[in-house]
């Protein structure tokens, strides 16, 4: 307390402005929103500029990846002199990307070829054998494939797993390990394993009719 001509004067106690006090929670939550806003628009945008769960299978022969949108289909097929695709998805259903595959890759002059399975990679075992006989007849004459369905990682690790298994006679265990590097789930899509092991003695019998493999390895690799 301070006193002037005699008179008490009482010095209030300090109370911060109203406008500092609203910035406490205002721009922190503000901040949070834009940054909400620039993570998703990063997820929206990467599709455009990144090649989805892409990978190489044989360097300069076989590559594989999810759906890809037609900037990063015409990317691909330019980097990686891509001549043949094999797509496993179900074009009706899998989105625009999908559906307009077939005419991008017309007008790029990449043959394409649809052999659709499930979402978990079960459907109709003939169409592993036909993937895989376009693979490896593709391969034969200089030509580079894309294999993919949407997402890269159910269907697509399940035909390229076969392939390695059956054609290049690489390790079951390895296989499996490459299909769970790709987004293979065995909690989330417990089918596709056993679908696989169930056809193994099937398709090496199919493939060797076919001469895409001189013999039927015995034992039959089985994902662990």
């Amino acid at each position: 307390m301070t006193l002037v001509f005699g008179n008490p004067i009482i010095t209030p106690a300090y109370r911060q402005p109203r406008s500092n006090r609203w910035r406490k929670w205002v721009l922190p939550a503000l901040g949070a929103g834009l940054t909400i806003a620039v993570i998703i628009g990063i997820v929206q945008a990467r599709p455009y500029f990144v090649a989805k769960n892409f990978g190489v299978v044989e360097d300069g022969k076989i590559y594989r990846s999810g759906q890809l949108t037609g900037r990063m289909l015409r990317q691909v097929v330019h980097n990686d002199h891509i001549a043949v695709i094999v797509s496993l998805s179900t074009d009706a259903t899998d989105g625009p990307d999908a559906q307009a595959e077939a005419g991008l890759a017309e007008s790029l002059g990449v043959k394409r070829y649809s052999f659709p399975l499930g979402g978990n990679g079960v459907g109709d075992p003939e169409n592993y054998v036909k993937a895989i006989q376009v693979v490896c007849d593709s391969k034969a004459i200089g030509q580079a494939v894309l294999v993919h369905c949407e997402a890269g990682s159910q269907r697509t690790s399940g035909v390229i797993g076969v392939y390695e298994m059956l054609v290049k006679h690489r390790p079951a265990d390895e296989a499996w390990k490459d299909m769970l590097r790709y987004k293979h789930d065995p909690a989330k899509n417990p089918s596709l394993r056993p679908f696989v092991n169930e056809h193994m003695k099937q398709w090496a019998m199919e493939l060797k009719d076919l001469k895409i493999i001189d013999r039927i390895p015995e034992p039959l690799p089985q994902l662990p």
